[in-house]
């Protein structure tokens, strides 16, 4: 069995899993049915609005009209979500301001590094 079947309205091809293709074969009554006279959603909606189906030929011809699979995805970021969306976390440029516990900071570095004992582990218990 074929995993696609042609729009007979826009001519673009439709792919579609066994299970799907086994449904619309189904409901088409046979595969050579299918084939004969499978109409796509996106010509569905095209009829739906007035459009003939030379006109809508016409404008997969020249490219005016573009199926799903052509679009352009929107790169996804970490879990689906594009790029730069609310929850995607952002790196911060900020740099933190120096106050005294830095230099304390620095302080207890600096004797750790000479071996000088500081802090709580200099304290007897």
């Amino acid at each position: 069995m074929k995993n696609r079947v042609r729009c007979t309205v826009t001519g673009l091809w439709f792919n579609a899993n066994q299970n799907r293709m086994r449904d619309l074969i189904r409901q088409y009554g046979s595969a050579e049915e299918l084939e004969k006279s499978y109409v796509s959603r996106l010509g569905k909606r095209l009829l739906a609005e007035g459009k003939t189906v030379p006109e809508i030929k016409k404008m997969v011809e020249s490219g005016e009209l573009v199926s799903k699979a052509d679009e352009p995805k929107a790169s996804a970021g970490k879990r689906g979500r594009p790029a730069g969306s609310k929850n995607t976390p952002q790196a911060s440029t900020e740099v933190p301001e120096v106050g005294e516990d830095a230099d304390e900071a620095d302080a207890e570095v600096e004797n750790f590094l000479t071996g000088k004992p500081t802090g709580i582990a200099s304290k007897k218990v």
